[in-house]
């Protein structure tokens, strides 16, 4: 189902927590980041702000890594395609033709308020949407048990952070 997100109003789902997540559906990528009282320069750095993604994979898991400057530095959102039990796959383009890439959509909420802040669309190269559809299509053909998953996400985070995870990057996108 799809809800109408508007800069300025209330996120319309549960926002009460911190952290960020990576979605995929029908309309594409979509980054959350949820942040406790943003400041200024989170929220001018998410919306306009100079950009860097990567892709780093560990323990089958991979990790989008992302920084937007100024305000926020590098962080790490793992993901997952084989944790969907839809048919969410059949959305996914099959290749991404030269000169074409996929769109990330950027979603930040003021997790202690619950408004959204910031709505940004970026495309993304054709070298790294190709890296992110194979990873995702190898995915989608793994059966994931959440429990062992979370505990292999708590591992990584136990031993590495986010710029350790970019050492092992595969592919990266600056903007």
């Amino acid at each position: 189902m799809l809800q109408k997100l508007e800069v300025g109003k209330k996120y319309p789902g549960e926002y009460n927590f911190d952290g960020n997540f990576l979605e995929y559906d029908q309309s594409g990528f979509t980054l959350y980041f949820f942040m406790p009282n943003m400041t200024v320069t989170e929220t001018q750095g998410l919306k306009s702000g100079k950009y860097k993604f990567a892709i780093s994979e560990m323990a089958g898991i991979m990790f989008l890594l992302s920084e937007f400057k100024p305000g926020l530095y590098l962080s790490d959102t793992p993901f997952h395609f084989g944790l969907y039990k839809d048919d969410r796959i059949k959305y996914l383009p099959k290749e991404i033709e030269e000169g074409q890439g996929l769109s990330l959509m950027i979603v930040a909420v003021d997790s202690a308020t619950g408004i959204v802040k910031v709505l940004r669309q970026i495309g993304l190269s054709t070298r790294f949407s190709r890296k992110l559809i194979e990873i995702c299509f190898r995915q989608s053909k793994e059966q994931v048990n959440e429990m062992e998953y979370n505990m292999n996400i708590m591992r990584i985070h136990n031993s590495y952070q986010a710029k350790d995870l970019y050492r092992f990057k595969i592919v990266e996108y600056k903007g």
